[in-house]
């Protein structure tokens, strides 16, 4: 698994320009989590803690502060058969 710093280090490699669309691809199998933003594993970790669900609601949000804008586009959801 990659540790917080390592991926900061990567995730700022990806880091793409303010305008550009960014392709992001979340995969969750069991306890595992992947993150990748534009072709670069931004995040891969595993949940250790017991009593965390991993069945639920999705949802996308942008966090607090300042006023912003988030827009979505080609969303999909797929199952991982």
């Amino acid at each position: 698994n990659k540790t917080s710093e390592q991926a900061d280090q990567d995730s700022q490699s990806a880091t793409p320009e303010q305008t550009d669309w960014v392709k992001m691809r979340i995969v969750c199998h069991g306890p595992r989590i992947q993150i990748s933003l534009n072709g670069v594993q931004t995040v891969d970790y595993i949940e250790t803690e017991e009593g965390i669900p991993q069945v639920g609601v999705i949802a996308l949000q942008i966090h607090s502060g300042k006023p912003a804008e988030a827009w979505y586009r080609n969303l999909r959801i797929l199952g991982l058969d």
